[in-house]
């Protein structure tokens, strides 16, 4: 089973069964600092699995979960593997993820070169969703942070999704920043 990062296959998930328990084994090819966490998930229900540790390049974890474990969680087919970056709560995945927002992962395929070439963002943590015609792209904002789109920031919108400030901004098909509506 693939495992994903910001919407993007990241590594793989190996699950076997060794008696009574349920093994999982993770390799993952992941870039940063961080504490990384690993869940899998059946419809809207999770299991934690761990946190992957780096050894020789490669991210892993290896975890077994007795049967009985498996079936309080709810899990016994995992549907999909997700790896939650450093600074993004579980809580805050799932409510994203239940208003229609999903990792932006590559952000050139929703934004314009010309405007990517001008910034340093790398578009981690980013949020995409498609909201009436047009593509809003969510950037993680902090208060006491550099906005790494500040020639872009008159389009922004500073919204609130899932307990985190993000600057949203809405773009037509052709990936170019529209003005926020009026309120």
């Amino acid at each position: 089973m693939q495992i994903y990062l910001n919407g993007e296959s990241c590594g793989q998930l190996n699950i076997e069964q060794d008696g009574l328990m349920t093994v999982f084994e993770a390799d993952c090819c992941l870039e940063g600092e961080g504490i990384f966490r690993l869940y899998v998930f059946e419809g809207k229900k999770e299991l934690y699995l761990g946190i992957l540790e780096p050894s020789a390049g490669v991210w892993k974890l290896r975890r077994s979960i007795s049967a009985s474990q498996l079936r309080r969680s709810g899990i016994s087919a995992p549907e999909e593997a997700v790896c939650l970056p450093p600074g993004v709560t579980l809580e805050a995945f799932m409510s994203g993820r239940d208003n229609g927002w999903r990792y932006a992962g590559d952000i050139s395929k929703y934004i314009t070169e010309d405007i990517l070439k001008n910034t340093d963002i790398n578009g981690a943590g980013t949020l995409v969703k498609d909201e009436d015609g047009a593509v809003l792209l969510a950037f993680p904002a902090a208060e006491h942070e550099p906005f790494n789109l500040e020639p872009l920031f008159c389009f922004a919108e500073i919204c609130d999704i899932a307990g985190r400030d993000y600057a949203v901004f809405r773009l037509d098909g052709k990936g170019d920043p529209i003005m926020p509506p009026e309120e």
